[in-house]
């Protein structure tokens, strides 16, 4: 599998050029004894702990506790020596790289989980890419589990598949990811789930009834622009504002009325930090699905290229979800797996719940189980560790 190494991070705000210039855990190591006995440490240093240094954090909250709590961290873990020997101890070689575990639930291919990944568990730390992979796979399997009918209407893609779709040309994007469902209709699924990292952000994007955007054989004369919203239960007409592709490609924002339907596709965003433009996801997102669209043929021929556009821009809703935000800058990764827990759990209740919530200023502790997000890291390490028993005594 892929060099750890080389995984996403989430919530740094450093490019990939920069990182080669962060300090070595050697260095962090000894610039933390230097300084864990002196005075509160300064403001620049301090700002700059929170977002590329996580063992500074625990200098921070030796000084201060109230950063001990912004940065995730039990009371007991703010001594240098105390995190020394939690690093000890989540690191079950001597090599960083040494396997874990290696998660295959379908007995095909797999999540290979290696001593640096485990080690992100850790308060304070990034989850990568490969800890995004294995929280997500672990609930989808559980949902295969325990309800295989439902299962089945879900499609849980990669933490890849978005990255690769946002190539500069659009058509070279779709080609990148076009085999991934070779072998199945996407648009037969009614729960598409696509966790997203973007500028070293994690967030979790959810399409939901993506048959909803499929146009009709023959393309009807222009209506006005109406875009249809799913609100359970509900049919009511508001006016929102659209973005809008012009036949140039720039994105224009419109007004339009919307009414109100079950069955339009929509997309939720999931996002703990309230940093996502959504308009930018949605241009991304909606050409994967025309572009999907046209290459399994579900569209008739008659449509013109700038037309079909248009439809499945007016078709695909964007709609953030209000779920429960994060108070650091290092824990998105960790939202982004419990909320694909709690949706994987029950989806149709979280789709209620978010469509008729809006844009309430409140997450429901009864659907997003707020306090389980204070024990996602414990929750997960403990399941690695009762996972890679069991692997390992098979092999």
């Amino acid at each position: 599998m892929k060099d750890p190494s080389s995984s996403k991070s989430d919530c740094t705000s450093t490019s990939h050029s920069s990182q080669s210039q962060l300090p070595r855990e050697a260095d962090e190591v000894a610039l933390a004894t230097n300084t864990a006995s002196s005075a509160p440490l300064d403001q620049s240093i301090k700002r700059k702990s929170v977002v590329r240094y996580p063992i500074l954090d625990i200098l921070l909250a030796k000084n201060d506790p109230k950063e001990a709590d912004r940065a995730g961290m039990p009371s007991d873990s703010v001594r240098l020596s105390q995190w020394k020997e939690l690093r000890r101890k989540a690191l079950p070689g001597q090599n960083p790289t040494d396997l874990v575990l290696v998660y295959a639930p379908t007995g095909l291919g797999g999540i290979e989980i290696t001593a640096r990944d485990y080690n992100r568990l850790e308060p304070g730390e990034f989850f990568n890419d490969t800890l995004v992979e294995f929280g997500t796979m672990r609930a989808f399997h559980k949902m295969q589990e325990t309800n295989p009918t439902l299962a089945e209407q879900v499609h849980l893609f990669s933490s890849f598949f978005y990255s690769k779709l946002r190539s500069p040309l659009p058509s070279e994007g779709y080609q990148s990811v076009r085999k991934w469902t070779s072998k199945f209709n996407l648009f037969d699924k009614r729960y598409i789930i696509i966790p997203v990292n973007e500028d070293f952000h994690w967030y979790l994007c959810i399409i939901y009834n993506p048959k909803g955007a499929l146009p009709p054989q023959m393309p009807p004369p222009r209506p006005a622009s109406v875009i249809t919203k799913p609100v359970m239960g509900q049919n009511q007409t508001k006016t929102i504002e659209v973005v809008d592709l012009d036949t140039d490609g720039e994105m224009d924002i419109e007004t339009a009325t919307v009414t109100n339907s079950p069955n339009a596709c929509t997309l939720f965003v999931l996002d703990s930090f309230s940093r996502v433009s959504t308009n930018a996801l949605r241009k991304v997102l909606v050409t994967y699905l025309l572009n999907e669209a046209i290459d399994k043929k579900l569209v008739g021929s008659e449509w013109d290229d700038h037309e079909l556009e248009k439809w499945f821009q007016d078709h695909v809703v964007p709609e953030v979800a209000e779920v429960p935000r994060q108070q650091n800058f290092c824990d998105c990764g960790v939202y982004l797996v419990h909320f694909a827990e709690i949706f994987l759990s029950n989806p149709e209740k979280a789709i209620g719940y978010m469509m008729e919530r809006g844009q309430s200023n409140s997450a429901d502790e009864s659907i997003w189980n707020k306090s389980g997000l204070k024990m996602q890291r414990i929750t997960m390490k403990e399941e690695i560790d009762r996972l890679a028993v069991e692997w390992k005594a098979a092999r």
